[in-house]
């Protein structure tokens, strides 16, 4: 996998995904309600945030399809140093989370990271720091959760994933072993680098919650 980011391609994506939404529910009535509910979510706020989001990643481009000022909650998928290559960690984390403080109505409210992290081949090591190898996910794991922790203002961090898992033979080219090879212990809980990584920074906090 090559180290660089993804474009700004998924502005497309709205509409495959209403159509894949309406083809799911449309036999019941909640599903048609909830349909009838995300178009006009869609169409209310299309237009009022699509300057906000031209030119920005494809990892956040699915705010297209929402209003930040409905949620209680405001949520990201962050993958810096992973997919998003021309950035460092700290950078990307505190981007996306002033872009939400300063340009949107989700500005306030509680903000999570809820997916971040890195893969690694349990077993590959390689001084090189190569994109698969333990060393890697170790190294971008700890740069993510510190740029997470030291962001004022991210209310918490959920890492993708503990565990490595099977995934669809669809995704053979870009996932090694067809597996999501993103856990930080692999498919029998043998612990990569990054365990430790993980271990360490998180005792580093003490009671999280005091």
């Amino acid at each position: 996998m090559s180290r660089k980011s993804f474009g700004a391609k998924a502005l497309t994506y709205p509409q495959p995904v209403f159509l894949i939404v309406i083809e799911l529910n449309k036999n019941t009535l909640v599903g048609f309600i909830l349909t009838g509910a995300l178009l006009v979510s869609y169409f209310l706020c299309k237009n009022k945030i699509f300057t906000e989001i031209k030119g920005r990643s494809a990892l956040i481009s699915g705010l297209y399809l929402f209003c930040l000022d409905l949620p209680d909650i405001v949520s990201y998928n962050l993958y810096p140093e992973w997919y998003v290559q021309d950035k460092t960690a700290k950078e990307w984390v505190e981007e996306n989370y002033n872009w939400v403080q300063e340009k949107t109505k989700g500005a306030g409210k509680p903000f999570l990271i809820t997916e971040i992290g890195a893969g690694a081949i349990y077993g590959y090591r390689s001084q090189t720091h190569d994109n698969w190898t333990e060393e890697y996910q170790a190294e971008v794991l700890d740069h993510q959760l510190n740029a997470v922790f030291s962001t004022e203002g991210i209310s918490g961090v959920f890492i993708w994933q503990y565990c490595d898992v099977r995934i669809s033979r669809e995704w053979f080219n870009i996932r090694p072993r067809t597996m999501n090879n993103k856990g930080i212990v692999d498919e029998y809980r043998r612990r990569k680098l990054a365990y430790d990584v993980v271990k360490k920074i998180y005792r580093s906090y003490g009671n999280y919650f005091e």
